[in-house]
């Protein structure tokens, strides 16, 4: 049997009998043990032919360990998306889809992972400036990013190409903070129910209360809209209300799922607004005896639409919410968001520590909370100064 060695890595040769033979070892660092891989055929050039195309499908040059199938982009990201879908929420699931098929598959999809350099992906991010805002390419770039890293995870490559490139320069944002005499006329607005044209009657009573303490609950407590639209009444406890739910809108298609960062916590709320809140427990227990034909709370939400199903949130903002703005006279309109934002910013310019702000919003951590209303930390910091110029003490 005579045999042709090649440089390690790269297989031998030999013949056996009327066949050619290659083999190649390949060690798999998971079992600690190496396997090898034979292909045979009946003439050399036959045989280089299959080696080439076992190659061109199983070996990288660039990353890739030798004997593991070369992963393409599309495929990668496919895999990505099927984890995602159990680790997120329906919506931010239906945003990384869009951004991959949309971005990803289409430019980078045919290419090998080993193939795609941090040139390409920089030259990529800097094209897609000339469309596209800062904050959206940056978006883009996360998404490329998380997906190299699961291939970086499954050792199918050695580096992510993505950490090499530079994210889009953002301009300074600042929070659109309302003002206490703007949030105040949102609730006059939402209180009076001018908005809402329908003859007197019990249901329109329902609705304008409803909207009124979602209005109240958003600007006091800083809870977001699929939280509030989630609570149930055994979540009202004193003067405190326990979030663990979120509610989620997939093309109309309601559920309560856990809150954005999966834990549940108690927020405070003013003691006016937990008494109105059983008086509008009352008054819904009267709705329902009424209109108990089509009422159906099977959930016992606090909110609910008139039949006693799951609001929407899209419908609330785009009709009710927007016709409370019309009726404030408060431009530009704000989002119901902002009440979230007024509310932290309120309890920090009113010296509440920061780690307690952090708990009541949901924040992961207070430093998520520090960055997003630096600003206001800032005015609080120029008190400070004016505080210290001021006390005699200093100055003598």
């Amino acid at each position: 049997m005579s045999r042709v060695r090649n440089p390690k890595g790269d297989g031998c040769y030999d013949k056996c009998g009327e066949y050619y033979r290659w083999r190649l070892g390949v060690f798999d660092p998971a079992t600690n043990k190496t396997h090898y891989i034979t292909l045979k055929a009946k003439s050399r050039p036959a045989l280089n032919e299959k080696v080439d195309q076992w190659k061109a499908k199983y070996q990288s040059d660039e990353g890739a360990l030798i004997g593991k199938k070369r992963w393409r982009v599309k495929d990668l990201v496919e895999k990505w998306l099927e984890e995602a879908r159990h680790q997120c929420s329906d919506q931010s699931f239906r945003h990384y889809d869009n951004v991959a098929r949309k971005h990803i598959i289409p430019n980078f999809g045919d290419e090998f992972l080993a193939g795609v350099s941090s040139i390409d992906l920089q030259t990529y991010f800097y094209g897609l400036l000339d469309t596209l805002a800062p904050a959206t390419v940056a978006e883009i770039r996360s998404v490329f990013r998380n997906c190299f890293s699961l291939a970086c995870r499954h050792e199918l490559i050695s580096q992510n190409p993505v950490l090499k490139t530079k994210p889009p320069r953002r301009g300074e944002t600042h929070l659109k903070i309302l003002e206490t005499d703007e949030v105040a006329r949102l609730l006059q607005a939402a209180k009076e129910g001018s908005y809402n044209n329908w003859p007197d009657s019990v249901s329109k009573d329902y609705i304008i209360e409803r909207n009124y303490l979602l209005m109240l609950i958003g600007a006091s407590t800083g809870m977001r809209i699929g939280e509030v639209l989630a609570l149930r009444w055994s979540c009202l406890n004193g003067n405190e209300l326990t979030v663990d739910r979120s509610l989620q809108d997939v093309h109309g298609q309601k559920s309560l799922k856990s809150t954005k960062s999966g834990k549940s916590r108690v927020v405070a709320v003013p003691v006016a607004v937990a008494q109105r809140l059983e008086g509008y427990r009352e008054q819904q227990k009267q709705y329902a005896e009424q209109y108990q034909d089509f009422y159906k709370n099977d959930l016992s939400l606090i909110f609910t639409a008139l039949d006693g199903k799951a609001m929407s949130a899209r419908n609330f903002v785009s009709h009710e919410y927007k016709k409370i703005c019309e009726i404030a006279k408060i431009e530009p309109k704000p989002r119901y968001h902002d009440l979230r934002h007024f509310a932290a910013s309120s309890a920090l310019m009113k010296k509440v520590p920061i780690t307690a702000v952090a708990e009541q919003l949901g924040h992961s951590s207070p430093d998520t909370t520090h960055r997003k209303y630096l600003h206001v930390l800032q005015q609080s910091r120029d008190e400070l100064h004016n505080i210290l110029d001021s006390d005699p003490l200093f100055n003598g």
